[in-house]
């Protein structure tokens, strides 16, 4: 037999922040007994335990379980090996009850967690199936409606085409019906989907339609220039230096070197002379030679390569300034817009283009006068700046030009002019073929006008396949619906318990026989008294449930003695006498388990598992006995699972437990923070209502109002005692902090104020419960 002996780590899963089993703590053992007030976390436990018996990972925190010799993580689940275990809790309860509701006859209930599911989910179909019938017969009559509308709407869509396309002296369109619509539309929407047409695309074939061929037009005839050609040629020769034996004083005076150049040709070949033509002073041989040396040969043909391109930038000025383009009024009308905007954009770049090539020019000419120094081109550019910021339009169009290389062609109007021509054969290959374009361009307006409605036409096609395919899946639907039913009905009827056995496990756990169950086909009508049970009360809900509970625990599939249960607040809304039975029927049927985990909250109850589980710990040695507690961790609230407090222990009562944690906490060790007092507020009110039903029996249940009735005592401390209680308590619940800090912060002192309250209406009873926690009197209020 496989034990759970650890919950080794819980981290960070709703109460549990931070939890791990301490080394002292001892493990599990086959019975166990787990105490804790509501909110401590007796819950989430016991859903732990569900994830095992639904083989489910935790998909919240950080979960470990300590499985016999082997540590099973919460992904883990799914997979491991695992006992088969079984969980009662409040969420088995509401599982676990079904109640079909028959009008003025007594209700059904269908009871175990699993027929009371399959019970709601056969009339959640019964629902469903009605409806889906109704559903049916709401969409066959909108089928018949869709299929009426979409002939109407083809045969209207085929008119209005017939009569756009119809020629004089006939034509395809002439007789154009539904039939040609349908036959058009559906080859449009089995192909690549086509585009509608532009206004001025179809006021083109608008036109064409009706009108006549025209003459053809030369287009220019010269190629627009290669900008970026002529700007990457002249880049070229500005960023080159002529090589040569220079000499300084020509190199920085440009205009004294190129008279010098132009007389040192005057002064060899023909007019070669050892004089100077200008000062008739002899002229020194070294000088002549430096010279030479100067204006070299690489020199002449350098600047013979310069003045070639200054030609080329003139030509090209002159073919941008001379720029000759036809008459738009030669073009189709429908062309003429294109055409004219072309034009306009080549018309626009003259100015830009003209300016540039004369700073091309002038760079070059200075390039003529400077052969051994590079040239900037940019200071040639109207604008320019000394830090590199573009400043003009020639200056950006430079930069842009050198930056993009051939794309920039449409700054210089290459694509302008392009586009113009482009125009331009537009129209003759139009004139050339004039009837083909003709029949094209009432293709092209059949096609558009389909596809102006192709979205509305598919639309209509989609509605009714959906409606047919709702009409097909509604039908299936409730057939499998149908079919599921009878499943169901079958599954509950195999797993119905006796309705005998349970009248008398019902009668031995509540100890009274007046509720009762009569089979009702899959499941149970209930009496109570012998009159049909209208409204069960919780605590009859809370037996019914538990009771069928541990029926089923005799199924043949559940093997009880290997196995592992886990019952989480059992007698809830019981009276005391019932939840003796009711003790004493679980303690008779979980006797034989593999391994028993009892959690709850009720202090009777604790205390009678307290005493046979502590019987067979010093017996037998298979119990354990522990406690749900919280602390303060970062300023919030964590459940951790200790030992059994030895004064759960040792005291038939929880009321000594309450005044002894009252006590220790008015007294807090160093450190504490406020949120180590969020759950004294809810152990105060309890100790208070104990000590105040005794004392003010005729206000029971109003502890405001017995705490003000007491008198002699200061009536601030009162407020604050009663603002403490209501403001961190909801009975048993310990919430979270939802109201105002400043009175959580003076806990120990309001806890205090609650021992001398106690004190001033009993003081005997308190010296007493003192003396039995360890304190004096005088140290328990000092």
């Amino acid at each position: 037999m496989m034990l759970v002996t650890r919950l080794s780590k819980i981290k960070g899963h709703r109460i549990f922040r931070e939890f791990a089993w301490q080394a002292a703590l001892p493990d599990f053992a086959r019975f166990n007994l787990i105490y804790g007030w509501n909110g401590a976390g007796k819950t989430t436990l016991s859903n732990l335990f569900r994830h095992l018996q639904e083989k489910r990972a935790v998909d919240e925190g950080e979960v470990q379980f300590r499985i016999g010799d082997r540590t099973v993580g919460q992904n883990d689940i799914p997979t491991a090996v695992l006992p088969q275990v079984r969980v009662f809790n409040r969420d088995t309860l509401n599982r676990s009850i079904f109640e079909v509701a028959n009008g003025s006859l007594p209700p059904v209930y269908f009871l175990g967690e699993d027929s009371a599911e399959k019970q709601s989910q056969i009339e959640r179909l019964k629902v469903q199936c009605a409806d889906a019938e109704t559903e049916k017969a709401r969409l066959n009559e909108s089928l018949r409606a869709g299929e009426r509308d979409h002939e109407e709407f083809c045969s209207v869509q085929a008119k209005a085409i017939k009569n756009l396309l119809t020629a004089t002296g006939g034509g395809p369109y002439n007789s154009y019906n539904s039939a040609r619509f349908k036959q058009t539309t559906d080859h449009l929407c089995s192909g690549t989907p086509v585009a509608l047409l532009t206004a001025e695309e179809r006021q083109r074939h608008l036109v064409t339609k009706e009108g006549i061929a025209k003459d053809t037009v030369n287009r220019p005839i010269a190629d627009y220039p290669d900008f970026v050609a002529l700007t990457s040629r002249v880049q070229e020769v500005l960023d080159r230096s002529v090589v040569a034996s220079t000499i300084d004083d020509l190199i920085s005076s440009p205009a004294i070197a190129n008279w010098v150049g132009q007389g040192l040709l005057l002064h060899r070949g023909e007019h070669s002379n050892s004089h100077c033509q200008f000062c008739t002073q002899p002229l020194p041989p070294e000088r002549l030679q430096r010279l030479e040396a100067h204006f070299n040969d690489e020199f002449n043909r350098f600047q013979s390569e310069v003045a070639t391109l200054i030609a080329d930038v003139t030509a090209t000025q002159n073919f941008v300034r001379n720029i000759n383009v036809p008459n738009k009024g030669l073009l189709y009308s429908h062309l003429i817009s294109d055409y004219e905007e072309a034009e306009t954009a080549l018309r626009s770049q003259s100015f830009v283009v003209g300016a540039y090539l004369d700073a091309l020019r002038a760079a070059l000419e200075a390039k003529k006068e400077q052969p051994f120094r590079r040239v900037e081109f940019r200071r040639f550019l109207i604008g320019g700046s000394d830090d590199g910021t573009p400043q003009g339009k020639l200056e950006t169009f430079f930069q842009v030009l050198m930056a993009v290389g051939s794309g920039i062609g449409a700054l210089a109007g290459r694509n302008a002019f392009e586009r113009l021509c482009g125009t331009i054969d537009k129209h003759n290959q139009l004139s050339a073929n004039f009837e083909k374009e003709q029949a094209a361009a009432r293709g092209a307006l059949e096609i558009d006008e389909v596809n102006k409605v192709l979205g509305e036409y598919q639309a209509q096609l989609s509605a009714i396949a959906h409606l047919q395919k709702e009409i097909d899946q509604v039908t299936a639907t409730a057939r499998a619906m149908r079919a599921n039913i009878a499943t169901l009905e079958a599954a509950i009827r195999h797993h119905l318990k006796a309705a005998e056995d349970l009248n008398r496990d019902m009668a031995s756990y509540l100890g009274r026989d007046e509720l009762r169950f009569i089979a009702h086909d899959t499941g149970y009508t209930i009496t109570r008294n012998g009159v049909p049970a209208l409204n069960l009360s919780e605590g009859e809900r809370t037996a019914v449930s538990f009771i069928y509970f541990l029926k089923s625990l005799e199924d043949t599939g559940f093997d009880l003695k290997a196995s592992i249960v886990v019952v989480d607040d059992p007698v809830s809304s019981l009276d005391a006498n019932s939840l003796y039975c009711a003790f004493g029927f679980m303690k008779a049927r979980l006797k034989n388990v593999g391994q028993l985990f009892v959690l709850t909250h009720n202090f009777t109850f604790f205390r009678q598992v307290s005493n046979w589980l502590t019987h067979r710990k010093k017996k037998d040695r298979d119990a354990q006995l522990y406690m749900l507690k919280s602390r303060s961790t970062d300023g919030h609230r964590t459940a951790y699972l200790a030992a059994l407090d030895p004064l759960l222990q040792n005291h038939e009562s929880e009321y000594h437990y309450l005044f002894q944690t009252v006590m220790d906490a008015s007294r807090p060790a160093e450190g504490q923070t406020m949120a180590d007092f969020y759950g004294m507020s809810n152990v105060a009110r309890r100790l208070l209502e104990a000590v105040m039903s005794f004392k003010r029996p005729d206000k029971a249940g109003r502890l405001q109002q017995q705490i003000d009735d007491i008198e002699g005592f200061d009536d601030a401390k009162k407020a604050r005692i009663i603002r403490f209680t209501h403001s961190y308590s909801h009975h048993s619940m310990v919430a979270e902090p939802e109201h105002d800090h400043s009175i959580l912060a003076e806990g120990p002192e309001i806890l205090e104020d609650v021992l001398r309250l106690i004190k001033h209406v009993d003081a005997g009873h308190f010296d007493r419960m003192a003396g039995i926690c360890g304190r004096s009197m005088d140290e328990a209020t000092e």
